[in-house]
């Protein structure tokens, strides 16, 4: 898991880089126009923080926000983006390995606790199961011995 994680952080690294320099550029620093206190502060409360939370996906979802300033927004986004400059020689971001071990060990616990509660599950049907058993073998005891008892009473009967 962590081989597959690994090669599509590197095949993702420009897209990494991409994202995290966007990440640096914030709203509130930039001079928008149409975008004031009011309206970064409306963002900020919908997670719309820096150039990287900014896409008309993000925007759509912000009431009020317009037409024209999401224009604003995106157009400012893209001029960021055109001055991006991916450095292949940078390996792969520490912390995005970092990301990818925590998701790797969050999906090992999952599947812990999950073989744990099968083992307890399993220990339930088992006891069911035995407990079936031990009731049908009594039931089957006294078939069994009904049988008997009528194949006697059928002999004497016979006898007589």
């Amino acid at each position: 898991m962590r081989n597959e994680g690994m090669k599509e952080l590197e095949k993702n690294r420009r897209e990494i880089q991409l994202q995290k320099f966007l990440d640096h550029h914030y709203i509130r620093d930039a001079t928008l126009a149409g975008i004031g206190p009011g309206r970064r502060a409306m963002l900020a409360s919908y997670g719309i923080d820096t150039a990287a939370d900014v896409s008309w996906q993000s925007l759509e979802k912000v009431d009020g926000i317009g037409t024209r300033n999401a224009v604003t927004l995106v157009t400012w986004r893209d001029s960021l983006v055109s001055r991006f400059v991916f450095n292949p020689r940078l390996g792969i971001d520490r912390t995005e390995i970092v990301k990818l071990d925590r998701r790797i060990e969050e999906r090992r616990s999952q599947l812990e606790q999950t073989l744990t509660a099968g083992v307890t599950v399993l220990e339930q049907i088992r006891r069911r199961i035995v407990d079936a058993r031990t009731s049908l073998q009594a039931e089957n005891k006294q078939a069994l011995l009904a049988l008997l008892q009528a194949e006697e009473d059928m002999r004497s009967a016979k006898r007589k």
